[in-house]
Formats: structure tokens, C-alpha cells, sequence
């Protein structure tokens, strides 16, 4: 089972910081390993007539979003953009608003203004949307300053001007991107796949898989204290992630990955 509990913010990177609670159970009776896939701590593994296996759907987690459009002042004619950032189960979508009227066709993570007229300020909010329900960003206010004269041009800067010539920074200036960090929990598993007792003493740590391909996991991360139970993996690019997690017991055996978890990160 997974759920999705809480993000947060750190100077310019937002990072959606995602918790996906797992069952574990470790490698089989002897320290073998197994292909299998793993079932939550206690389960019987049979699979006999009498015991049907039952098919387990995975919740949809809800949306978060993660970094709220800002309000920003124009002057007229000039350009501004409102951005939104957000992560949840399944597939998302988002609506745009002008106060309670949705804007036709603006349904990206941005939401870009060129040659703003007077009539473009007003507040503005958007809607995203998965299987679980929607989720309403905060407003953000589009100020239009007007240029004096009507010309279109912009105001004239009557500042005296020094005698001196002002030394220009040149230096370009380099948006840093917007980057997600994933905090994976689980339970210490205290059975191994065969159902026997498993101690503390005898697990050696854990491994995470993880990728944008669900077919082929090859990012990994290793967790090498067995009483711990969480971990942040760090700079993940907006897209589509897949991760499983498996129990390493003390011979250096490992066991069967967990159930894989979809995340989307925006």
C-alpha cells in the first residue's frame, strides 16, 4: 500500500518530498532468495485451490501541489507567465481560471501572457485533477501597470543620469530547475517469504530500484542499516517514476522486490 503524506519547500528548488509507505517480507527460509512476488508481512504464500490469490489495487494518491503560481506585475505590452507545480497518482490534468471562468485551451503547468492589455489583470487560479479529486491552487493576482501617454512605450526613466559609466553584468542568468525529492518508508519486515521468523540481526539492509521505465529499473539505492525503515532519493526530473524494494539478509542474500509504484513528479 502506498499513500502520499506531505511535500516541502527549500531555497529556489521545490522539492515535492513524497511518502510511499511498504510491506516487506525478506528472502526465503536459509537466506535463498526468490522470484517471487513479495506479499505483506503474515500473508500465507500458498497459492493452492483453497487459497485464490486476491488481486490488490494499489489506491490513487492524491494531488499535491507543490509549487503555487506567484502573483507578478507587468507593464503593458510586456510578457508574464504563471507556472504551477504538482505531483499525484495516475494521470493528471489541469484547468486554468480567470476568477470562475476556465480558459479555453490553457491546460499546461504554465500559463503564459504576451502583449498584456489592461483587460488581462484579474486573479487567477488552476485546477489539478486526478482519480482521487481535485485540488485548487491558490490565486495569484496579474497586475497591468499602464503606460502614461498610451503610447505603448515604455515610462521614461528621468533619473539624473551620473557621470560615471555603470559597469554591466553581463553574466547570464541560469533558471534552476525545478527538481523532486522522493522519501520511500516501510515496515521492517519480521517474517521471511516462507513465513518463517525473521530477526533484526538477521537482515543486512535494503535495495531500491527505481526509473522512468517500468520495464527496466536502472537507477539503484542501497540502505545498509537494517533498523532503518525510510529514505530520500534526491534530484528527480519532472516525468514518470517507477520503484520496487527488496530485503537483504545478513549472508548477503537478497529477496524478492516489492509490488512496483507508480509516481508521477511534474
Amino acid at each position: 500500500m502506498f499513500n502520499i503524506s506531505s511535500y516541502f519547500e527549500t531555497n529556489a528548488k521545490a522539492l515535492a518530498c513524497i511518502v510511499l509507505s511498504m510491506f516487506l517480507t525478506a528472502c526465503g527460509a536459509g537466506g535463498s532468495g526468490s522470484d517471487s512476488a513479495l506479499s505483506e508481512a503474515g500473508a500465507d504464500s500458498n497459492t493452492g485451490a483453497d487459497n485464490p490469490i486476491e488481486d490488490v489495487v494499489d489506491d490513487v494518491s492524491p494531488v499535491i501541489i507543490s509549487t503555487q503560481p506567484e502573483s507578478i506585475i507587468v507593464i503593458e505590452g510586456g510578457e508574464a507567465q504563471f507556472t504551477v507545480g504538482a505531483t499525484g497518482g495516475g494521470q493528471l490534468s489541469l484547468q486554468w481560471k480567470k476568477g470562475d471562468v476556465e480558459l479555453e485551451g490553457e491546460t499546461g503547468s504554465s500559463l503564459n501572457f504576451s502583449n498584456t492589455d489592461l483587460s488581462a489583470a484579474g486573479q487567477y487560479s488552476v485546477v489539478v485533477t486526478n482519480e482521487a479529486g481535485s485540488v485548487t491552487s491558490l490565486i495569484a493576482l496579474l497586475t497591468v501597470q499602464e503606460v502614461e501617454g498610451g503610447s505603448g512605450d515604455a515610462p521614461v526613466d528621468e533619473t539624473p543620469v551620473d557621470d560615471e559609466t555603470p559597469v554591466v553584468d553581463e553574466t547570464p542568468v541560469v533558471d534552476e530547475p525545478v527538481l523532486a525529492s522522493v522519501e520511500l518508508s516501510w515496515d521492517i519486515p519480521e517474517l521471511r517469504e516462507d513465513g518463517s521468523d525473521l530477526a533484526l540481526y538477521e537482515i543486512n539492509g535494503y535495495v531500491i530500484k527505481y526509473g522512468i521505465d517500468e520495464n527496466n529499473l536502472n537507477s539503484l539505492k542501497s540502505v545498509d542499516v537494517a533498523s532503518q525503515d525510510s529514505v530520500v532519493i534526491e534530484n528527480l526530473d519532472a516525468g514518470t517514476y517507477y520503484f520496487s524494494i527488496a530485503t537483504v539478509d545478513s549472508d548477503g542474500i537478497q529477496g524478492a522486490y516489492s509490488t512496483q509504484l507508480e509516481q508521477i513528479v511534474l
